[in-house]
């Protein structure tokens, strides 16, 4: 420590310590290089977004019940508004970058756990377009790299349990889930068969990507169905498969979805 105090200062250097020449202009990194790096940062950043569990302010003990009615107090907290800036932040760099499985994962537990069960901040995140498309995109490259057929709790599942609740913000208040729906969610994360969990969140899927698009009614869905339900009449006997039980409780269930 004595030997760096009394050290005699040096003058400023180039990169890598040399002493750069007159007229020799600094070296710079590559446009390449430039975009890894901050894609690398990104990276780092969302991962320690999502291991972050926001604390959000609860009633005060002696607040009327009147006032727990009101949503001012939730929207003008500065927690609420700290988690829907990383939140929507979290999103729009996810949907723009491929995710590995690992953290794929790890977003949407993030999300179940700390993000969908707060109204004011799903209602928030839902106002804005861009998050809107972002979870769109990102939904829908997930569901088709990671497949339907993953161990249980897999990204399908976490998907559907993540966008059913904001699929639900979306509609109209006091909207129930069809009775359809419902049977697809619980078949997707209860049933005891792998291959019916799978076709459900396959069907479940269809139903989320209409709504969140914004159609009247889930034309995909009920096509799929009618389309399974025609070839299963047209070739009898054999072995149902377990997405041919589902169309047809969903064929029977037609004018409730």
């Amino acid at each position: 420590m004595l030997k760096d105090r009394n050290k005699p200062t040096v003058p400023a250097r180039g990169p890598r310590g040399r002493k750069r020449k007159p007229g020799e202009v600094e070296e710079t990194a590559s446009p390449e290089l430039q975009a890894s790096s901050l894609e690398t940062c990104r990276g780092l950043l969302r991962s320690i977004l999502t291991h972050w569990g926001p604390v959000f302010p609860g009633p005060v003990p002696d607040q009327d019940p009147e006032d727990l009615a009101t949503p001012q107090s939730d929207e003008a907290s500065p927690m609420y508004a700290v988690a829907t800036l990383v939140v929507s932040w979290v999103l729009r760099s996810a949907a723009q970058h491929p995710l590995s499985r690992a953290e794929a994962s790890g977003l949407l537990r993030w999300l179940q756990s700390h993000i969908v069960p707060q109204p004011a901040v799903v209602a928030e995140l839902l106002r804005d377009s861009r998050v809107r498309s972002g979870l769109f995109q990102l939904y829908s490259r997930l569901c088709g790299q990671e497949g339907l057929g993953e161990p249980e709790p897999g990204v399908p599942a976490l998907l559907n349990m993540v966008m059913l609740p904001l699929v639900v913000a979306l509609c109209p208040a006091g909207t129930p889930l069809p009775a359809a729906v419902e049977t697809l969610r619980l078949s997707s994360l209860d049933h005891e068969e792998e291959a019916t969990r799978a076709s459900a969140a396959f069907l479940l899927s269809l139903y989320i990507k209409d709504v969140w698009l914004g159609a009247q009614q889930p034309d995909a869905l009920l096509t799929h169905v009618q389309m399974v339900c025609d070839a299963v009449e047209d070739a009898p006997g054999g072995d149902q498969e377990a997405i041919v039980g589902l169309c047809k409780d969903i064929a029977a269930l037609a004018p409730d979805v």
